[in-house]
């Protein structure tokens, strides 16, 4: 599988501010009221992160363990963590730096019009937040999908 690329998050990120922006101003136009991300959405994609991160540091941790056992530190290989629980995580760390990641071009979408175009302030704070948890989001699905790498050179590691 392939990792994650910056440059197709970034995209996304593009893709979604665009559409924010545009959804923003449509809505100003027409008379409609102002849409803002409710904070418990920052607070969701805050927790999502954090949980899927900490979900990858097992494996982390028997990657390390393995490691040592290859460079003759310990004498007991590591117990080998379940493969199908592993591939599970990792289609979830992407999928959470991919969500992530629309999350976080809708709120800097969002934020870059109600700075623009409204003197509220009450908006802009909502979407700082939700652009700093959304942040936080692609961050840890990136860093916990390096976590479930596999070391390069896996030769003589099947004894």
């Amino acid at each position: 599988m392939r990792s994650l690329q910056i440059s197709q998050l970034a995209a996304i990120a593009v893709v979604w501010s665009a559409l924010a922006y545009f959804y923003m101003q449509w809505l100003l136009t027409n008379g409609f009221q102002l849409l803002y991300s409710n904070p418990l959405l920052a607070i969701n994609l805050f927790l999502t992160g954090a949980v899927v991160y900490l979900l990858t540091l097992r494996i982390r941790n028997y990657q390390r363990k393995l490691a040592e056992f290859a460079e003759g530190k310990i004498s007991n290989r590591p117990a080998r963590p379940d493969p199908i629980w592993s591939f599970r995580l990792l289609v979830l760390t992407k999928a959470v730096a991919y969500v992530g990641s629309g999350f976080l071009g809708w709120h800097l979408g969002a934020l870059i019009f109600l700075v623009l175009n409204t003197p509220n302030q009450l908006f802009p704070a909502i979407a700082i937040i939700g652009s700093l948890s959304s942040i936080m989001t692609v961050a840890a699905g990136i860093v916990g999908e390096r976590n479930l790498r596999t070391p390069d050179d896996m030769e003589g590691w099947d004894q």
